[in-house]
């Protein structure tokens, strides 16, 4: 199966700088599971205990962020990317890479936390990890009606 990552509705556990970048930890990810032969469209679902990592690679934080403070429920999430540059709900390959558009252009990555101002972060490319296998295995469907 396959499976695309929506950052909204994720948890995040923290922010790091490391040095290819920004790794944002997702202690819940937002997936959707592509539909299968005989279902009518994608299932809802989500990944828990640090099963995904993104990488936005060449990020910084802004110089009033404290890394430790970033974490919680994101409300919303918008990625730019792509040849017309406009803002899209954030929805990434799992796992996967989106490269910049070329060479100087940036990917730019929207994150509204819970209860915290909006914070926008800007790199060269994002890479969506996991740190398993099997996804099949760990993927829990949602029972939200």
């Amino acid at each position: 199966m396959s499976y695309t990552l929506l950052l909204a509705d994720s948890e995040l556990a923290g922010i790091e700088p490391v040095p290819q970048g920004l790794r944002l930890r997702l202690a819940a990810a937002h997936a959707l599971r592509a539909a299968g032969p005989h279902e009518a469209r994608a299932t809802p679902g989500y990944f828990a205990g640090g099963v995904v990592v993104l990488l936005l690679e060449g990020a910084r934080l802004p110089p009033d962020c404290e890394a430790g403070a970033l974490l919680g429920r994101v409300q919303e999430a918008r990625l730019r990317c792509g040849p017309d540059q406009a803002w899209r709900q954030a929805r990434l390959p799992l796992p996967g890479r989106i490269p910049g558009k070329g060479q100087g252009e940036a990917i730019g990555l929207e994150l509204q936390l819970h209860g915290a101002p909006l914070l926008l972060l800007q790199g060269w490319a994002l890479q969506c990890s996991v740190a398993l296998t099997d996804l099949d295995a760990a993927f829990r469907e949602s029972l939200a009606c």
